[in-house]
């Protein structure tokens, strides 16, 4: 199939930022604090509206900048813990759609990184995720296909108490390779 056939094919592709989570340690909500006049979460949702048509936020916010009030907010699924709440209720909410999945902590988020995943989609990938160094996968920013969706939901059923992707990819219920 050729390259540009390959993509037609390829599900939607929405932009998710992670902003649930307690922020416990911090003693604030990280997608409101500002770097040069803006909130963190404006700053990367500026960044993602570049390069996908539509942005959501996963979890609950804290009380939004009014250039954002219009997104749409998907709550973080039940049951589910840490990032992964999110991002099965992402793909609860839209099934065949794939994710681009942040974090509201990315202020520094740059459009070439975001550019760079999306170009590495492929119809037989379910993720694309960086490999910063070996044997180190960031699962975000990163690119979520709905085939990963069951190994996700298997991933949080088999270890709850696990506090994000990253760890869960390293022995604890499941394994997550880099494919890019």
């Amino acid at each position: 199939m050729s390259g540009a056939r390959e993509r037609e094919a390829l599900p939607p592709l929405v932009g998710g930022i992670l902003v649930g989570g307690a922020s416990r340690r911090m003693g604030s909500a990280k997608a409101l604090l500002e770097w040069h006049g803006e909130t963190f979460v404006e700053r990367i949702t500026t960044a993602l509206t570049t390069v996908v048509p539509e942005v959501v936020l996963l979890g609950s916010p804290p009380a939004l900048p009014p250039a954002l009030a219009g997104l749409q907010v998907i709550d973080d699924l039940p049951g589910a813990c840490g990032p992964l709440a999110g991002v099965l209720a992402a793909f609860a909410a839209r099934p065949g759609a794939a994710w681009l999945i942040v974090t509201c902590d990315q202020p520094l988020l740059q459009t070439a990184t975001l550019a760079w995943l999306i170009a590495r989609r492929q119809i037989d990938r379910i993720a694309v995720l960086p490999r910063l160094v070996p044997g180190r996968i960031e699962p975000f920013p990163g690119i979520y296909e709905p085939g990963c969706r069951a190994a996700l939901a298997a991933i949080a059923a088999h270890a709850p108490g696990v506090a994000n992707a990253a760890g869960a990819g390293r022995g604890r219920g499941g394994s997550l390779q880099p494919l890019a």
